[in-house]
C-alpha cells in the first residue's frame, strides 16, 4: 500500500477521484505556469498589438521550472502577428473577411498551436470579432440568443511550424461572429485568444510524480503514463493520472491596448487578460445600389468557388463561403439554393446561418429537403419562425432516414413540450422507429390542429 506521507510536496493528491480505490492508479496534479512574450509594436502594422506564451511546468513549493528550454514551441523573439484587411469600405451584404498571418524574420522556429475550439457553434472559437456601430451599439454574436444551451468547446487540434520559408495565414469570416444588419460607420475589434497549448516539461514533471518507494523499481516509459520495471522493462500495473492546473496570468496585451478600446472589449463580454493577438480597424458598410449588389454577388460568389469544394478552413475562400451563408441578407439566396444541390459546396454547420435568418425565404430553403443536418440547423430558427416549421416536421416523423426523423421528433418536443409518451429520453438516433412515427405522427396533427393558434414555442 502507497505511503501517503512519502509522496513529494511538488505534487498534489487528488484523493477524490472515482477511481482513487485502485491502488495501481495513481492520481497526481500537476502545474504549470504561463511565460508571456510581448511582440515589439515596431515590428507590427498600426493598431496591432501581441503576444504569445508557454506553459511550462513547476514545482509548486520552490518555483523551479522543470524546463526552461525553447525548444519545444520555439523562440517567440523573431515572430511578426498580425490581423490584415483588404479594404475599408463594404456594401451591406459583402463577405467581410480578415486575414490572420503568422511570420517568423530570422532564422527561427516557432510551433503555432491551432484548432481544438470549434465543437460549441462550429466556428473557430479561438477568435472573437466585435464590431461597434458609431452610435455606441454593438452588433450582437449570431448564437447570442442560444448561448445558454450549448455545451463547451473541443476538437481536433495541431500544429504548424512557423518560419521565414512557412508563414501562416487564417482567414476569417466576420459575419460569422457579428450579425451585422444596418450600414454605417463601424469599430471593428479582432481577437486571437492565448489558448492552450503544448506544456514544456510535461515529462520531467510526471517523472517527478513517481512515488518515492516506487521511483527504485520504477520509471516512466517513454510515451504514456504507465510505469514499467527498471529490472525488465516490462510495465508494473502503475500508471500516473494526472490532473492539469495553469496558473494563468494577464497577457502584456492587457495593458498594452489603449483604454478605450479595453473598455469597450469589456463591455462586450471579452475576456481581455486572454487576448494574444488584437487589432482595431474603423471600416464603413453601405447600402447598395441594384448594379452594385448585383455586382457584388458575381464577385464574391466566383471567389468562394474557386477550386474543387470548399477548401481547407484556414482559405480565403472558405471565409468568404462562410460570410456567405451567415450573412443576413439575402442576396446570396439564390447562390445558396445551387450550393444545397452540390454536398461539396456545404458543411454542416453552414445550414446554422440560413436557420438565423429573419427571411422565410431562407427557412424554405431549410425545410425543401429532409436532409437531417438541414432539420438540424432549426434549433437556431428565430423564435417567431417556429410556427411555420412545426407542421413540415410532423410530416418528417415519417421520413424514410432514420436521423431525419430521430432530429423531427427531438425538435418538435423542444418546441412543443409534448413527447406523447415516448420511452427514450432525449434525442435517440433511430428512434422513433417508421412505425412509432406513423403513431407519433397522427397524435401531433391532432395537437397542432388544436393548438397552433395559441401556440408559443417551449423554448428558443
Amino acid at each position: 500500500m502507497v505511503d501517503m506521507a512519502r509522496w513529494p510536496a511538488v505534487f498534489l493528491l487528488c484523493c477524490t477521484l472515482g477511481r482513487a480505490e485502485d491502488p495501481k492508479r495513481i492520481p497526481v496534479e500537476i502545474r504549470s505556469r504561463q511565460e508571456w512574450f510581448a511582440i515589439p509594436h515596431a515590428r507590427l502594422p498600426a493598431g496591432n498589438y501581441a503576444a504569445v506564451s508557454i506553459d511550462r511546468a513547476y514545482d509548486p513549493t520552490t518555483g523551479g521550472i522543470f524546463d526552461e528550454s525553447r525548444d519545444a514551441r520555439g523562440d517567440p523573439r523573431g515572430l511578426v502577428r498580425c490581423f490584415r484587411l483588404e479594404k475599408r469600405t463594404f456594401l451591406l451584404g459583402e463577405p467581410i473577411v480578415i486575414e490572420h498571418r503568422i511570420e517568423m524574420t530570422g532564422t527561427g522556429r516557432w510551433q503555432e498551436h491551432s484548432g481544438g475550439n470549434y465543437r460549441r457553434f462550429g466556428r473557430n472559437d479561438n477568435y472573437r470579432f466585435v464590431l461597434r456601430h458609431a452610435d455606441g451599439a454593438f452588433v450582437p454574436d449570431p448564437y447570442e440568443p442560444w448561448k445558454h444551451r450549448t455545451g463547451e468547446g473541443g476538437g481536433i487540434s495541431g500544429d504548424s511550424a512557423i518560419t521565414r520559408e512557412t508563414p501562416y495565414s487564417h482567414w476569417l469570416a466576420i459575419q460569422r461572429y457579428s450579425a451585422l444588419v444596418r450600414p454605417g460607420t463601424y469599430r471593428l475589434y479582432c481577437i486571437r485568444f492565448a489558448g492552450w497549448s503544448p506544456t514544456v516539461g510535461w515529462r520531467r514533471a510526471l517523472e517527478a510524480a513517481i512515488p518515492r518507494e516506487l521511483r527504485a523499481s520504477h520509471r516512466l516509459g517513454k510515451k504514456g503514463n504507465r510505469l514499467l520495471r527498471i529490472a525488465d522493462g516490462e510495465p508494473s500495473g502503475y500508471t500516473l493520472e494526472p490532473r492539469h492546473r495553469t496558473d494563468h496570468t494577464a497577457s502584456p496585451v492587457t495593458t498594452e491596448i489603449p483604454e478605450e478600446h479595453a473598455d469597450a472589449l469589456r463591455a462586450a463580454g471579452v475576456a481581455v487578460e486572454h487576448i494574444g493577438d488584437f487589432a482595431h480597424f474603423t471600416i464603413e458598410v453601405r447600402t447598395p445600389t441594384a448594379r452594385e449588389r448585383a455586382a457584388m454577388v458575381e464577385r464574391a460568389a466566383g471567389e468562394a468557388a474557386r477550386g474543387d469544394g470548399r477548401g481547407s478552413p484556414t482559405e480565403r475562400r472558405h471565409a468568404i463561403a462562410e460570410a456567405i451563408w451567415f450573412a443576413r441578407q439575402d442576396d446570396f439566396l439564390p447562390l445558396i439554393q445551387r450550393w444545397l444541390a452540390e454536398p461539396a459546396k456545404t458543411m454542416p454547420q453552414d445550414f446554422d446561418g440560413l436557420a438565423m435568418r429573419e427571411s422565410l425565404a431562407a427557412l424554405k430553403l431549410l425545410l425543401q429537403k429532409s436532409a437531417p443536418d438541414l432539420l438540424q440547423a432549426l434549433r437556431y430558427l428565430p423564435r417567431e419562425h417556429i410556427p411555420a416549421a412545426v407542421s413540415p416536421l410532423i410530416e418528417r416523423l415519417t421520413d424514410v432516414d432514420d436521423r431525419a426523423r430521430s432530429v423531427a421528433f427531438s425538435q418538435l418536443a423542444a418546441w412543443t413540450g409534448q413527447r406523447f409518451d415516448a420511452r427514450w429520453p432525449g434525442y435517440h438516433h433511430g428512434r422513433p422507429t417508421l412505425e412509432e412515427g406513423r403513431a407519433l405522427q397522427a397524435k401531433w396533427r391532432a395537437w397542432w390542429e388544436e393548438h397552433r393558434k395559441t401556440f408559443e414555442p417551449a423554448q428558443r
